[in-house]
Parts: C-alpha cells; structure tokens; sequence
C-alpha cells in the first residue's frame, strides 16, 4: 500500500461501535423487544415477527412438517432397500427384470414409498419387512394393494399386517402378470 493510503487512514481498523438507538430491539437485557410489522435484516436474512399463528394454520403447518420428515425418512431408507433386493435377487437386480418387471434402484424406491403409504406403517418397520422379503418391491404396485386389499377384507387390517409382518411375500399374491406367467 502507498504511503498515501496509509497517512490518510485507509488501512486502519475501524473503531468498534456498539449501536444503542432508541428502537434498537437489543438494547438492554432479556429477549428483544419487536413488535409485529417490523421488519429486521440480519446477517442477509429478512425476518417479521408476527402474530402466532391461527390453530387450523398451526395444523396444516405440522402435518406438511410430518409429511417432509416421513420423505426424509424414505430417501434415507432407499440405498438400504435397494441392497435388500440386490441380495434377495441378485440376478433380478442386474438384469433389470423380475418376471418381465422391470427393477430399478428409483422404481424399488417409488414401490417401497408406495408399500409404506399402504400399510400405513414407519418407514423403519417397512424396511424390517423388506430386509425380511423383497419381492413386494419387484411387482407392480397395484398388485401389492390388490393383495393387501384382500388379506384385509378376509380377515381385518390389524390381522393383515400381522400376516405381512410375517410373510411380506404374501403381498405379491394379488399381482396378476405374476398369476398368468
């Protein structure tokens, strides 16, 4: 730097300066005082406080946080079902067929998210039942819940999902490519 710069004070620190005003929200102790409408940047994120939300908003705001964390939850679980069907049906897997199916690491993802979405169950039980049998994963999903369909109209739901925990291969009995070939 020129001697110049230096003289008039270009490459000094700056003092530091605490800011006080009188609208200044952390000013003094405790949680600072905002009121509603007032907006404030910070660190280059616009924040407004604003009035707490109405119970049904409230609702639906849990229920999408809910949602996003069972998404979370399946794209965590997805290499984890992928390898139970590599090591069930190795073949298959690299073949990229079953029964003339097509098997896919995304489509084993989509038909698991489907098989959890049907039995209503955590995406960890789900992978429970996966890592015991795959071969709901390789059929159509439609054949799936035409079989979870009738397990629970002969019976009920609770006794059907206790069948499944069992045997999940029973699921592929309702698939129909599979019962003519």
């Amino acid at each position: 730097p020129g001697a110049t710069a230096r003289a008039a004070g270009l490459f000094d620190e700056p003092p530091e300066e605490e800011f006080v005003g009188p609208n200044d929200p952390f000013s003094g102790d405790g949680p600072p005082d905002w009121q509603w409408g007032e907006i404030y940047v910070w660190g280059g994120v616009t924040w407004s406080p604003g009035p707490p939300l109405p119970p049904k908003d409230k609702e639906q705001l849990e229920e999408e946080l809910a949602e996003t964390k069972v998404r979370a939850a399946l794209l965590d679980a997805a290499p984890v079902v992928w390898d139970a069907v590599r090591d069930q049906y190795a073949a298959a897997a690299k073949a990229g067929r079953f029964a003339g199916i097509p098997v896919s690491p995304a489509l084993a993802g989509v038909r698991f998210a489907r098989l959890v979405a049907l039995l209503d169950v955590p995406v960890q039980e789900a992978v429970a039942l996966v890592k015991i049998d795959a071969t709901p994963l390789l059929v159509h999903p439609e054949g799936v819940t035409n079989a979870f369909n009738l397990l629970v109209g002969i019976s009920s739901r609770t006794k059907a999902l206790e069948l499944v925990r069992r045997h999940p291969g029973l699921l592929v009995g309702g698939n129909r490519s599979l019962q003519k070939g």
